[in-house]
């Protein structure tokens, strides 16, 4: 089995799984709000309260010590400024 963290802006969510041939078998599922300001375009601005968060939920028995994704979302865009005529 194997377990996703996705850390976003405004929740972490974790889903634990297995993929079998043809589908995908969700075993867990969960989703805890972020403290506004924790996490800005994809960094990590408030260590302290991911950190507890995840603390919570491996406590909790819903982050395994092995088999562990961590995805943390962004929204990083490249620009460049051209002049048009």
């Amino acid at each position: 089995m194997t377990t996703s963290v996705y850390l976003s802006n405004e929740e972490v969510t974790v889903v634990s799984g297995k993929a079998l041939k043809k589908k995908v078998k969700i075993c867990s599922f969960e989703t805890v709000p972020m403290p506004e300001g924790a996490i800005i375009n994809g960094k990590i601005t408030d260590d302290d309260a991911v950190r507890s968060i995840l603390t919570t939920l491996r406590q909790g028995k819903k982050i395994p010590k092995k088999n562990v994704r961590l995805v943390i979302d962004s929204s990083s865009v490249m620009d460049k400024i051209e002049r048009v005529p």
